[in-house]
């Protein structure tokens, strides 16, 4: 790991399919995808707005189905969303070796919201959780913020010169 880069030697298993599922759903959602250090698609995130979320049943079908290719899905619990891998996934592990990498020394802060940044939370010294005004189950983090008020967020940390403080606006204590 030296030079701060890691090179994925191993080869994913072709997501094309479980990519057309997802695009075939109506409305269409928006699709965030995960490429390796050479390129190679190892996973992708579909959301939906809460105004525009597949019914209920259509969403544990486009799950069922990409479960049945192989891949790990992870749903989201505040909106519409799922991320689907080509193996498992831990994201923190992933901020382990990221720190390793970085050789960065103190606090860490991370900022999540979905499920799947549990252990990520649970490895950084403050995590911080964003969630969209509605019920905010699952999230294992510290403290909340609203994604309304984010980047106002990230202006206080830098004014504050990245040390964070339960004095900075627009975040809350998770009860």
């Amino acid at each position: 790991m030296k030079g701060g880069s890691r090179r994925v030697v191993r080869q994913y298993r072709d997501m094309s399919r479980a990519v057309a599922i997802v695009k075939g759903v109506r409305p269409r959602p928006r699709i965030e995808y995960k490429e390796t250090s050479t390129g190679e698609l190892c996973g992708f995130c579909a959301e939906w707005g809460p105004a525009k979320a597949p019914a209920p049943f259509v969403l544990d079908d486009i799950i069922f189905k990409i479960r049945k290719s192989g891949f790990q899905v992870l749903q989201g619990s505040l909106y519409p969303m799922i991320d689907v891998t080509a193996g498992t996934g831990d994201k923190g592990l992933a901020v382990k070796i990221l720190q390793t990498m970085m050789g960065t020394k103190g606090g860490l802060l991370f900022v999540g919201d979905s499920p799947a940044d549990n252990p990520a939370f649970a490895v950084a010294h403050v995590g911080i959780g964003v969630v969209d005004g509605r019920k905010q189950s699952g999230l294992e983090c510290d403290y909340l913020v609203s994604r309304n008020h984010l980047a106002q967020f990230f202006e206080a940390l830098l004014r504050n010169d990245l040390e964070f403080s339960e004095e900075l606006p627009w975040i809350t204590r998770r009860k």
